[in-house]
C-alpha cells in the first residue's frame, strides 16, 4: 500500500481510538450483541439451554436429555431446545464522489465520512457484529467488502476512503461505469439488496439525486433499517458574511462563477439550501428511514447526536 495512504489510514485510526463514541448497544439494551440476540431453535448446535419438552416425530434424536428420559422410566422423551444467536450485520455504503472533497473547515466531507465509518464499525466491534462496507461514487461502486468481523473490517474500508481522497486530489477518481443510467448510488444500495435484514448506514451529501436513486432508496428501506447521514460543510449552507467577490467551484466540472457577496446573495443561497435540505429531509420520512445531519466543523459536539442516533436501532 502506498506510504502516504498508510500514513493517512493510522492518523485517522489514531482519531478514533482516542474519541470513542459509547454505544449503549450491549444487553442493557437497546441493541443487544450478536451473542444475546436470541432466537428458539431446536438445532443440536444451540448455545444456551430455552426449555425441556416432550419429544415429538420429526425432532432430532441428538437433542434428547437421556437423563430427564430415563428419570421417567423411559415412559416419556425428553428433548432440549436451546437458544441460538441470530447474525445481525451492519452495512455502511459511503458516498467519496467528487463532492465529498468539499471542505472548508477541519476536514473535507470525504474524511469525515471516514470518520463517521470508523466509528461504526468499532461501535460493530463492541457488539461482535460483523460488518459490510461499500465506497462509491457518482457512477460506480469502488470498492466493496462482504460482512466480515468489525475487527478486520476497519482498516481496509478507512483505507478504501482515503485512497479514494487520493485519487480525487490527483484527479484519478474516473468513473468506471459505462451504463450512465445506472448511478454509483443506486450500485451501491443493490450490493445490499440480496442480504438478510440489516442496519445499513448511509453516509452521503445526497446531492443531485435522481428519481430512480430515490425510488430504490425507498424500496431498500421497506426491508432494511435504514440509517442516512448527511454529511454538510458550513459554506454549503452560507456564505461568509462579508462583501466583495466570491468564487463557486463545481467539483465535478472544474468550472468556476464569482458573484458579489451582498446580504441579497447571502439570503437567497441559505434558502436554496435549506429547500434542498427539506426535500431530502422528506424523503428519508416517506422511506421510513431514520436521519442526522453532521457538519464537517463540528468534530467531537457531533458525537452526542452520533450516540443518540446508533442508541435508536436494533435488529
Amino acid at each position: 500500500m502506498n506510504k502516504n495512504i498508510d500514513a493517512r489510514v493510522q492518523s485517522l485510526l489514531d482519531w478514533l481510538v482516542s474519541h470513542p463514541i459509547p454505544t449503549t448497544w450491549r444487553s442493557s439494551s437497546v441493541f443487544p450483541s450478536a451473542g444475546e440476540r436470541r432466537s428458539r431453535s431446536r438445532g443440536s448446535d444451540g448455545y444456551d439451554f430455552a426449555a425441556r419438552v416432550l419429544y415429538e416425530p420429526g425432532d432430532d434424536i441428538r437433542d434428547i436429555d437421556w437423563a430427564a428420559t430415563a428419570a421417567t422410566g423411559g415412559q416419556e422423551i425428553y428433548i432440549i431446545q436451546n437458544f441460538e444467536p441470530r447474525d445481525s450485520r451492519f452495512f455502511v455504503l459511503v458516498d467519496v464522489g467528487l463532492t465529498m472533497g468539499f471542505g472548508t473547515n477541519r476536514t473535507s466531507k470525504r474524511m469525515l465520512a471516514g470518520e463517521l465509518t470508523g466509528s461504526v464499525i468499532l461501535s460493530a466491534k463492541e457488539t461482535a457484529d460483523r460488518v459490510g462496507f461499500v465506497a462509491y461514487t457518482d457512477d460506480s461502486v469502488v470498492d466493496f467488502q462482504p460482512p466480515r468481523g468489525a475487527q478486520v473490517a476497519l482498516y481496509p474500508a478507512l483505507a478504501a476512503i482515503v485512497e479514494a481522497d487520493e485519487r480525487a486530489m490527483d484527479g484519478t477518481l474516473a468513473n468506471k461505469n459505462a451504463d450512465k443510467s445506472v448511478t454509483g448510488f443506486q450500485m451501491a444500495l443493490d450490493t445490499v439488496g440480496g442480504y438478510t435484514k440489516s442496519l445499513v448506514f448511509i453516509i452521503s451529501d445526497f446531492l443531485n439525486l435522481t428519481e430512480e436513486d430515490k425510488a430504490m432508496l425507498f424500496k431498500l428501506a421497506a426491508y432494511h433499517d435504514v440509517v442516512c447521514i448527511n454529511v454538510q460543510d458550513l459554506r454549503e449552507r452560507e456564505l461568509p458574511n462579508s462583501f466583495g467577490f466570491y468564487t463557486f467551484e463545481d467539483l465535478k466540472t472544474g468550472q468556476r462563477k464569482t458573484i458579489w457577496l451582498n446580504k441579497k446573495n447571502r439570503e437567497q443561497f441559505e434558502a436554496n439550501f435549506h429547500a434542498h435540505e427539506q426535500e431530502l429531509f422528506d424523503l428519508f420520512r416517506r422511506c421510513q428511514c431514520d436521519w442526522e445531519v453532521v457538519s464537517t466543523e463540528e468534530g467531537l459536539a457531533a458525537h452526542a447526536k452520533l450516540m443518540q442516533l446508533f442508541a435508536g436501532h436494533r435488529t
